[in-house]
């Protein structure tokens, strides 16, 4: 009886060596380098994967906070696996003036510069802010309710040609734009059919998006997802309010989001009160969260274009 046991516990034990040499040799060693049309500051990505019994884990050795988890078409799947709770702060509306958007270029911190196209000082703001080494973005006036309309508002009813038109005027006058946010956009953002076309034309030029949440109503960012660009949203205007007192206010609040989510994005627009408030207020901001690039939140939200 001991002797017949003996065999098969034998068997069984050659069985088992067998199973793992087999899934040693279904490791997989890859190294993986994130890259978009735009320097984003992605660093490279080097891990392995290793699959067991159907699944995987992932073994990062060099990260920044991200691990790679799968490839389809342009874009690598991610997911974030250490670190800080991530804050941008995006600043809206540059291109009205020269000397706020120098004030804001100069804050030590990385600030996202979201500048409006075609204005006197759009180019100016953008040039300063990258000089400075902040992010630009193209802020796209999209159609809103009772706002007049003008031939460069991405409006309901265009066709793609005519918003490829707007875009890539828009895009010469503020140079450097890695991403898109919606300027107004209350009507357009809640419209599907408008929604899908933006994308399309986005995700043709290299270019991430931000739905700036300025209804309720809007599907952008889900359309945005769903058709695989690297997107994201608002979570708070710091300064939907006036008084900078409101502002500081409201800037705490945003920290507390910031401080209960892996990752968040607020807005605050480029006005003197909104500067002296971040002043103030981001030296206590970046000892309790880490201050990045809207990219940092975009790139750690489940796509990255390569």
């Amino acid at each position: 009886m001991i002797k017949r046991y003996g065999w098969i516990l034998l068997i069984l034990l050659f069985a088992g060596a067998f199973k793992v040499l087999d899934l040693e040799r279904r490791e997989v060693s890859v190294k993986h380098g994130i890259q978009s049309k735009h320097k984003v500051g992605v660093t490279q990505i080097e891990f392995s994967l290793n699959l067991w019994s159907g699944g995987f884990s992932l073994e990062g050795k060099k990260n920044s906070g991200l691990g790679v988890v799968a490839s389809v078409g342009p874009y690598s799947l991610v997911k974030k696996v250490n670190g800080l709770p991530k804050l941008a702060i995006i600043i809206d509306d540059f291109g009205y003036s020269d000397s706020i958007a120098t004030r804001f270029a100069y804050l030590p911190y990385k600030l996202t510069f979201s500048v409006l196209p075609n204005l006197r000082f759009s180019s100016f703001s953008a040039e300063i802010a990258h000089r400075n080494g902040k992010q630009v973005l193209l802020h796209l006036p999209m159609q809103a309710y009772k706002h007049v309309l003008d031939s460069n508002v991405v409006s309901i009813g265009m066709g793609i040609d005519d918003i490829r038109r707007i875009v890539d005027r828009a895009l010469v006058s503020v140079p450097y734009a890695v991403g898109v946010n919606n300027h107004m956009g209350s009507l357009a953002t809640a419209d599907p059919v408008l929604m899908r076309k933006v994308i399309r034309v986005l995700m043709e030029r290299g270019l991430f998006f931000i739905d700036s949440y300025t209804t309720p109503d809007t599907v952008a960012y889900h359309i945005a997802m769903g058709m695989g660009l690297p997107s994201y949203y608002n979570s708070l205007f710091i300064d939907r309010y006036s008084g900078e007192n409101k502002v500081e206010e409201y800037i705490l609040r945003l920290l507390s989001i910031a401080k209960r989510r892996s990752t968040t994005i607020g807005i605050g627009h480029a006005k003197q009160e909104t500067f002296n408030a971040l002043t103030k207020l981001l030296p206590v901001i970046s000892k309790q969260v880490e201050v990045v690039f809207a990219s940092d939140i975009v790139y750690r939200n489940g796509v990255v274009m390569r």
